[in-house]
């Protein structure tokens, strides 16, 4: 009850006031997890605020996004170019040791970047799967 006075007590002295506003730019990276095998197998997306900037506006925020979505394609085709090296290396090991690819476990493959303006910071879920 006390809050809702002052509240109205500052509109009363200064009726044009407004809310504050708080926008998200964020980069967030996205990667497919092997989920499990039951049912032939299934996939999750797995997502990760990697960093965040808070503006004041919702242009302001959105004004940056158009200055960021190259750094999250270049960060993409970066994520990529690594995740083919890596599977190569993986490849020879295999035929320098004679065995089968199923020998290794199921990769999650590469992470997929990109820029999203948000009212709220986003939380996702981290949890390792029982099947790693």
């Amino acid at each position: 009850m006390r809050r809702y006075y002052y509240e109205a007590a500052f509109e009363a002295t200064i009726p044009d006031a407004e809310k504050p506003e708080r926008w998200y730019l964020c980069l967030i990276s996205s990667y497919q997890r092997y989920g499990g095998p039951e049912e032939g197998g299934w996939w999750q997306t797995m997502s990760t605020v990697e960093k965040y900037k808070v503006y004041a506006s919702m242009d302001l925020a959105y004004e940056a996004k158009a200055q960021m979505e190259a750094l999250a394609v270049m960060l993409t085709d970066m994520g990529r170019r690594e995740y083919g090296d890596m599977c190569l290396r993986q490849m020879e090991m295999l035929d320098r040791k004679g065995l089968d690819a199923d020998y290794l476990p199921i990769d999650d493959g590469p992470s997929v970047y990109y820029i999203a303006v948000c009212e709220e910071l986003p939380i996702y879920e981290t949890e390792p799967s029982h099947y790693e």
